[in-house]
């Protein structure tokens, strides 16, 4: 769960089971069967069945088997406060589980988990090859820079010297006429 902090553990366990339903194929096939359509239509109050055509079809394995799970999945979903992921396709009519970003879409929008924070863009990491070269670059350049610097040094000096005004200001003298004669 990268990026998902700050959740109870019952908001967690709601996440990973929704997950592990939604990573089974089996499960969704069988979701996805005429028999337990009209089996979560009536389960949903959306399409209610007489009691004997509930009770004939909730004895049906498949239907069974898959309520089981729909069971498991509502129940955990109950303790963290937060409705079973199932949603009605107003075109068709069928009853489906919420994609897993869907779901954790609706998690966050409810202000149950945090948005994750996006990923920096960081360059893949050196090689030690690529370390030690780069590490060989470097010194170079940093002997290059120090052969510059004493080669120049007495020039260096120099210019220092010059440029920080340690040349003597011009002083006028003046002569004075006065008292001379």
């Amino acid at each position: 769960m990268d990026g998902l902090e700050r959740m109870d553990s019952a908001t967690e366990y709601a996440i990973k089971c929704h997950a592990s339903l939604c990573d089974n194929q089996d499960f969704l096939d069988q979701l996805s069967d005429p028999r337990v359509q009209k089996m979560l239509l009536h389960w949903m109050n959306k399409d209610r069945l007489s009691f004997d055509e509930a009770d004939e079809l909730g004895k049906d394995i498949l239907v069974a088997s898959v309520f089981q799970q729909i069971r498991k999945l509502g129940s955990v979903c109950k303790d963290a406060k937060i409705q079973t992921p199932l949603q009605l396709d107003v075109k068709n009519g069928a009853v489906k589980l919420l994609s897993m970003e869907q779901f954790l879409n609706h998690l966050m929008a409810k202000g149950l988990i945090q948005r994750p924070e996006p990923k920096a863009d960081l360059p893949p990491p050196y090689t030690w090859k690529q370390s030690l070269m780069h590490q060989a670059k470097v010194m170079l350049f940093q002997l290059i820079f120090v052969g510059l610097v004493w080669s120049f040094r007495g020039n260096l000096s120099e210019f220092i010297e010059d440029s920080l005004g340690t040349d003597p200001a011009p002083t006028t003298t003046s002569t004075s006429t006065r008292g001379e004669m």
